[in-house]
């Protein structure tokens, strides 16, 4: 039965007068009281008391200067892991007589929580209607089969990070990061977030795919600009079209990167006749070849641990990824463009906001 009584102003006092200069635990005060722990604990939470704590308890292993510690390695690891487990974070900070349970009620104390990395942009509303204006023109002003017969290709640009030891990093927690709630979420913000870090040496690429073709195109760039995508266009479009084997149409589908959409890229495409089918901004969901890009990075890091791969150079990075594009099944490519007359239907169900895909 819970005990719903008040303490009296003499009992109080006593309390009082035990804890500070007696310096008896609480143990002892119950037993000379003749109260519960709990009825103590009520009364002393909160008091500042001479030579006590203000909440009764065990005292914390971690003071200010190990959280200040914590902040900075924090910080560091996102630059140079990307994600990074509490292990690895206990290692840095040289914290190893604190368990892991303690360190992790230590970062949410300092308002931290392991939430899910943003790789996407967020949505305003005006972002979702104009998905939804595009979803419904779409569905009815182009027949079903737009996406498999009259899109030669889907083009875009990806980015594999080389780690040293693909293993330790392919058992790395992925998709999610400590971070503040608030952090990095701020809306019309289009940083990305990245489940992979940048530790290492970039390895970039573009890609190109089409409906029964698989992978049309694979090619490795240090940077891109506006003069080298125009030259790209002029030099490699022409090949991607007869790769595709639709003569009948130069339609194709790339993603809004400034970039890509320059005035220099504008003259190139003309100049090759090539037409851009333009979807919304921050509308990933809706190009395919980003399903690709996650299967494929899927594919390394299941090599990496079927293969216990402990060290790889940034050649032989560079080739193993080359080798799982090509060897990509052209039937799950068939798969993910067949399924865009869907996802334009859920974009108009879900009123604009993001699917599944």
């Amino acid at each position: 039965m819970v005990f719903r009584g008040k303490i009296d102003a003499k009992r109080r006092a006593y309390i009082k007068f035990l804890r500070e200069d007696g310096g008896l635990t609480v143990r002892q005060i119950c037993k000379k009281c003749r109260i519960s722990r709990a009825t103590v604990y009520r009364f002393l939470k909160g008091r500042k008391t001479i030579g006590v704590k203000k909440s009764p308890g065990r005292p914390t292993k971690l003071c200010a200067r190990d959280e200040r510690l914590i902040e900075v390695n924090i910080k560091r690891l996102r630059v140079n892991e990307g994600t990074f487990s509490l292990k690895t974070l206990r290692a840095e900070c040289s914290l190893h007589h604190v368990s892991l349970h303690s360190l992790n009620r230590c970062l949410k104390h300092m308002r931290y929580k392991f939430c899910e990395a943003r790789i996407k942009s967020m949505l305003s509303v005006k972002d979702c209607s104009a998905r939804v204006k595009f979803a419904r023109q779409v569905l009815k002003r182009y027949p079903a089969e737009l996406w498999t017969r009259d899109v030669c290709f889907y083009l875009d640009g990806v980015s594999f990070w080389h780690k040293t030891n693909p293993v330790m990093q392919a058992k790395m927690p992925q998709g999610k990061i400590w971070r503040r709630r608030n952090e990095g979420l701020s809306l019309g913000c289009v940083a990305k977030g990245a489940h992979t870090g940048s530790g290492g040496r970039v390895l970039r690429m573009f890609m190109a795919i089409s409906y029964r073709k698989g992978v049309v195109f694979c090619l490795e760039y240090d940077k891109c600009n506006g003069d080298y995508f125009a030259n790209f266009i002029c030099r490699e479009f022409p090949k991607m079209f007869r790769r595709s084997a639709k003569s009948h149409s130069k339609l194709f589908v790339q993603d809004n990167c400034p970039i890509q959409n320059c005035a220099k890229a504008r003259r190139a495409l003309a100049s090759v006749k090539a037409k851009l089918f333009a979807i919304p901004p921050r509308s990933c969901d809706i190009n395919p070849i980003e399903n690709v890009f996650n299967l494929v990075k899927r594919e390394l890091q299941r090599q990496a641990i079927k293969n216990n791969i402990t060290y790889e150079t940034y050649e032989q990075f560079a080739e193993r990824v080359k080798c799982t594009l090509y060897a990509m099944s052209s039937d799950t490519i068939d798969n993910i463009i067949s399924s865009m007359n869907k996802r334009l239907r859920l974009i108009i169900g879900n009123n604009g906001k993001r699917t599944n895909y």
